[in-house]
Formats: C-alpha cells, structure tokens, sequence
C-alpha cells in the first residue's frame, strides 16, 4: 500500500510523492521527477491507521537511472534515513514486522 510522503529537498522545494516500500532504517520513493544520489532530504509521513507524523531526515542513497531514449512517468529512488527519533523508529519496526506475512510451518513440525 502506497505511503504518502511530504519530500522537502535542501532548495526548500517540498511535494508530495508516495513511498512504495518502507523500513524501519529507509524508503524506496516513487517520484515524478529523479533524485540525484547523495541528495539530503526531509520526509514527512504517517502510517496507515496512525495520525501521528513520523520526521526523518535521510540521504538519497540510490536512484533509478532510466533509458535515456525512455520518458517514464515516474522515478523510483531510496532515502536512508540518518536522522529519525528512537520512538518513531520503533514505531516503523512494529508497522514493518506486522506487514511481514507469516512464515509457514517447516514440514518437520508435522511429524511431532
């Protein structure tokens, strides 16, 4: 399930984007518009079911370099948080091992 994402650059641009996979130590970012490698940025978001914002500050750690002969409509790039509060960071850690699928019985348990 898409995330919305308030992305606040170091010009002070801000939009709004969507992270499309999330951890507790980063995101993966679906853009509009590419994010060159190395950028700091500021995200912004809540989780689903939470009203409360989490705050991080992170670091473009990879972006998706598309054909030069492609025109994609959207960009995906990876922010690794570096600054993110210890409460908010745990709060990422339940959200991401509650969103885990279960991990099915091993086939020796059967023969207990």
């Amino acid at each position: 399930m898409p995330i919305a994402v308030a992305l606040h650059r170091r010009d002070r641009a801000a939009a709004r984007e969507y992270a499309t996979n999330l951890s507790a130590s980063g995101l993966c970012l679906h853009l509009r518009a590419p994010l060159p490698v190395g950028e700091p940025v500021r995200v912004v978001f809540a989780l689903p079911h939470d009203s409360a914002a989490i705050e991080a500050r992170g670091r473009v750690s990879w972006a998706e370099t598309p054909d030069a002969e492609a025109s994609p409509r959207f960009f995906e790039a990876g922010v690794r948080f570096e600054v993110v509060a210890d409460a908010d960071r745990e709060r990422l850690a339940r959200f991401v091992r509650a969103c885990e699928p279960a991990e099915p019985p091993s086939p020796d348990a059967s023969r207990s």
